[in-house]
Formats: C-alpha cells, sequence, structure tokens
C-alpha cells in the first residue's frame, strides 16, 4: 500500500497524522478483513498505532513482534485491555490499526466482542493469525457514508492522546462510545451535518 510506504518516509507531524488518518479511511472505505470462508468483518471504527523510532514515538503502541512488518495479518492482543489490530507495518517498525467497532457478517461487534469471538476463531484455526486478512473490499459493499476523526478513546496521558487518530463511520447509526467531548453532535456539527 503506497500511503504506507509515504508514511515511512514522512518526518512532519501534522503530514504524518493526516497519513495516518488515510489508512483509517481506506481500512473503512476500501477493506475488509477475511476471518474465514464465511466470516466477513466490515471496519466502522479504527483506530492507528504507530512507532517509528526517532520519526513517530507513539507511547500507546504495545510494541510487540504481531505489529511489526506483518501487513494485513492480524495483531491479537495478549495484554490490555483486549482486542485486535490489522497490521500495516512493512518493515521494522510498529503500525496497526485497532479495530474498536466492526460488522462481522452483519453483526454489530464491540472491541471485546470481536476478542471473544476471536478466540473462538483462533481455537478452531490456530493460524489465523499468521495468514494476510486483509482484502479488498468485495463488489457492491461499497459504503459512502462520511468518515469522522476524533480522537482515540481511553487513552492515558502522551503525546498523541488528542490527536485525531481514531476514524468511525456510521455516527448515530451505532451505539459507538465516543471519547469524552467527541460525541455524534461534535463529529457531525465539526463535518457540517447538522
Amino acid at each position: 500500500m503506497e500511503t504506507v510506504h509515504t508514511l515511512e518516509r514522512t518526518r512532519g507531524r501534522d503530514e504524518q497524522i493526516a497519513l495516518l488518518q488515510r489508512l483509517n479511511d481506506l481500512l473503512l472505505t476500501r477493506f475488509c478483513v477475511r476471518l474465514g470462508e464465511d466470516t466477513l468483518l466490515l471496519p466502522l471504527w479504527v483506530e492507528a498505532y504507530y512507532y517509528h523510532p526517532g520519526r513517530f514515538e507513539d507511547t500507546s503502541v504495545h510494541r510487540t513482534p504481531w505489529q511489526k512488518d506483518r501487513f494485513g495479518r492480524l495483531y491479537i492482543h495478549k495484554r490490555g485491555y483486549g482486542g485486535a489490530d490489522i497490521c500495516l507495518s512493512m518493515g521494522d517498525y510498529y503500525l496497526s490499526c485497532l479495530l474498536k467497532y466492526s460488522l462481522v457478517n452483519g453483526a454489530f461487534l464491540s472491541q471485546l466482542g470481536l476478542r471473544d469471538l476471536l478466540k473462538e476463531l483462533c481455537a478452531r484455526d490456530p493460524g489465523l493469525s499468521d495468514r494476510v486478512v486483509l482484502s479488498p473490499l468485495p463488489e457492491g459493499l461499497g459504503d459512502r457514508r462520511p468518515v469522522f476523526h476524533s480522537p482515540r478513546k481511553g487513552l492515558g496521558d502522551g503525546e498523541f492522546r488528542r490527536a485525531k487518530l481514531a476514524s468511525l463511520k456510521g455516527v448515530g447509526e451505532y451505539p459507538f462510545r465516543y471519547e469524552r467531548g467527541f460525541g455524534k453532535t461534535r463529529l457531525l456539527r465539526e463535518a457540517g451535518l447538522t
């Protein structure tokens, strides 16, 4: 993905954040996650996490080997709150997007609901997290809803705590839990949709 290669070369903070938002947008509008032959995940809310030493050091990144050089594969959290990311790293740095909310075969799942589903799926298919699961969105599943950007939810202190590295679609359609001060009304107002 060319956007990842551009991010690898970019040094300016604002440009890096814009590229991370672009990656989020692509995940939300042009890609899906195939968790099996009959299990399709459509991301609704993703959060970018990037740690590239000396370039972009987001201390919220778990920094596990499962987030490095594994483009298109799952990183299933072994610590913290629990959840799963899609890895986008193509080198010796950490880059992944947390799947905060998703539709799996049409059913709405939160981060924890997805974690539980992935435990089940991995028990049946232990190689799931080693396969490339990121896939272009099938014909007919295109989505023209607007994508909104917000700070990531539930982070402690850190340089990027307020950066708009969360991206979401379907605002007002799903029971999202927003970061304090960035709820549905504010997102719609900032986008000029109210």
